[in-house]
């Protein structure tokens, strides 16, 4: 009787323990993956994109199914559906999405993901002065291309069809190119005071001298500007860049060139290389590769009256002189001349630099004529601009070759604005290196500089009554 109990208990025991066939709980409640499609994905560009789901049980996981493609190299899918990462490599992938809810119903779905290398060329990488022009291209894409600002700190402008032109403050500006189907590139260009040589104008309190480097004097030019035909010779420009802006390189060889023009061409006048006045130094002060809206230029050969914010001219050109580097007026007293350009279909007045070739050949090794800056010049070219020294032995020539032929173009310049400033030729008994000589020895060791005689003049005659 008792085993009999026993039993029995037992049997109620599992009874009330759900066993022996108990009907189930209830089944899962549908979920919906509701992301239609995925982001167009750029290389080297943060990618993120929330995936979305409904229904279900919360909360939900996902995954990226082994039954499909993988996702683009640098983009992760994680559990909270984030699709996040920087794309690394162009691709087309149909990836299936899978996502879960917590009481295990799922749904998925197979969706395309596409990732473009949309590449930017043209852009200047490092500073550029105010007012510098680049044409923007792009390739990768699907053209037409259209360019617009991301960012604009400078105040720059920018067609939508590339050509930009950097504005006057400080800052940096994002370039965007994006092609017809909504993939993009960027790139950033730097807009500052140059910081290499400054050159901000004393107006009012110096003569202020604008060196016009863009002049096209050469009846049969070959390239956009008479200095770039110089610049091939000497190796600073790929003598097949015959366009407008050349190749970044060209360009960068071109400010270098120029910078190291302006800072000889100011100590010259007893100041400093960046363009700083001096104790000493001479009342004048130079603006650089461009001229600053405030200045006011006069017609060809011309005068302007006593205002404030205009600057007197000289440009660098190229033509058929025979001996002659540069011509000037002399201009007595520093009273009249104030546009040393002259008429370019007439009177030769300016600096021929092409002139210049022939001596500083001969008296400088140059090692890069046969081998032009190029691409891989660039990174050397943008830390040069910015005070670095040169390092290497190709950064040593490149350097080498812009900064003698600057020293010795600038000795030019210092001479012929010498005379619109009032000062005549001096005795060749003065010295090779006197800058007012009518013979200028052009050398390595050749130290340029006024006599005494020419720089109590300069005192008396800087600035000219009119400044």
């Amino acid at each position: 009787m008792r085993k009999v109990l026993l039993t029995a208990l037992l049997t109620l025991l599992l009874a009330a323990c759900g066993g022996g066939g108990a009907p189930a709980g209830p089944a899962p409640s549908p979920i919906t993956l509701q992301t239609a499609a995925l982001d167009q994905g750029n290389v080297g560009h943060t990618f993120l994109q929330q995936l979305e789901a409904s229904g279900g049980q919360q909360p939900y996981s996902w995954w990226i199914s082994s039954s499909g493609e993988p996702l683009p190299d640098g983009l992760t899918l994680t559990s909270g559906g984030l699709l996040a990462g920087t794309p690394s490599q162009p691709a087309v992938r149909t990836v299936v999405v899978v996502v879960q809810g917590a009481d295990s119903a799922l749904d998925l779905a197979s969706l395309q993901i596409e990732v473009r290398d949309v590449e930017i060329a043209g852009a200047a990488q490092g500073l550029l002065l105010p007012g510098t022009q680049l044409q923007f291209q792009a390739t990768g894409g699907t053209a037409s291309y259209t360019f617009s600002f991301s960012a604009n700190s400078s105040g720059a402008t920018l067609t939508a069809a590339g050509m930009y032109t950097a504005g006057t403050s400080s800052g940096v500006d994002v370039v965007r190119a994006t092609d017809s189907d909504g993939f993009f590139e960027e790139a950033a260009v730097t807009v500052g005071d140059d910081p290499f040589v400054g050159f901000n104008a004393t107006w009012g309190t110096t003569d202020v001298w604008w060196i016009n480097w863009d002049t096209v004097y050469d009846p049969a030019p070959t390239y956009a500007t008479d200095l770039d035909e110089t610049l091939a010779a000497l190796g600073l420009r790929d003598p097949a860049s015959t366009d407008a802006t050349g190749t970044e390189a060209d360009q960068l060889a071109r400010q270098l060139l120029e910078r190291r023009t302006l800072g000889w061409l100011s100590t010259y006048y007893g100041n400093g290389f960046d363009g700083n006045p001096l104790p000493g130094g001479l009342s004048i002060s130079f603006v650089g590769p461009a001229g600053p809206d405030t200045g006011l230029l006069p017609g060809l050969g011309g005068v302007l009256g006593a205002e404030p914010g205009r600057y007197s001219s000289i440009c660098v050109r190229h033509g058929d002189t025979g001996g002659v580097v540069g011509t000037a007026w002399l201009d007595n007293g520093n009273t009249s001349v104030e546009h040393d350009c002259g008429d370019p279909g007439g009177t030769s007045l300016g600096i021929f630099a092409n002139r210049i070739l022939g001596p500083y050949l001969s008296a400088f090794h140059n090692s890069i004529a046969a081998d032009p800056v190029g691409a891989g010049d660039v990174e050397g070219l943008r830390a040069m601009l910015t005070g670095a020294a040169p390092s290497g032995a190709r950064e040593n020539a490149i350097f080498a070759v812009a900064d003698n032929f600057a020293r010795v173009l600038g000795a030019v310049l210092a001479h012929e604005i010498g005379h619109s400033l009032g000062l005549p030729h001096s005795a060749p008994s003065t010295g090779p290196g006197d800058l007012m000589n009518a013979t200028l020895e052009i050398g390595p060791s050749v130290q340029y500089a006024f006599n005494a005689e020419h720089r109590t003049l300069l005192l008396t005659n800087l600035p000219g009554p009119n400044r």
